[in-house]
């Protein structure tokens, strides 16, 4: 093992299955510190948000058990305990989640 990390080539969005991504679908934070039922907890992998139009936000950081809040078109990552009463970023509970996909949420 050479210790160098690879490059990294961010997914073609206009093929499938990527491109019938439906667009992200947010809820409340019930209070602070909680996070909606259903909600998407983040993977150390590069992960995006479907805004709709074709539109598609990469998460700046990648952290593993985090949350995504969206707040207008910034997209930030967060650990479940600072959430705050604002908008999460969560998965469709029928998208069946693997790593050519992992970015596919609602």
């Amino acid at each position: 093992m050479s210790g160098v990390i690879p490059p990294y080539y961010p997914p073609d969005f206009t093929l499938p299955p990527l491109l019938g991504t439906p667009p992200v679908r947010t809820e409340p934070a019930p209070m602070d510190g909680v996070v909606p039922e259903r909600f998407h907890g983040t993977s150390n992998h590069p992960e995006y948000v479907h805004l709709g139009e074709g539109r598609w936000l990469l998460a700046a950081e990648s952290r593993m058990d985090c949350v995504m809040v969206l707040e207008g078109e910034t997209l930030r990552v967060v650990e479940p305990r600072l959430v705050r009463a604002a908008p999460l970023a969560r998965i469709r509970p029928d998208l069946e989640f693997k790593p050519s996909t992992r970015t596919a949420l609602t």
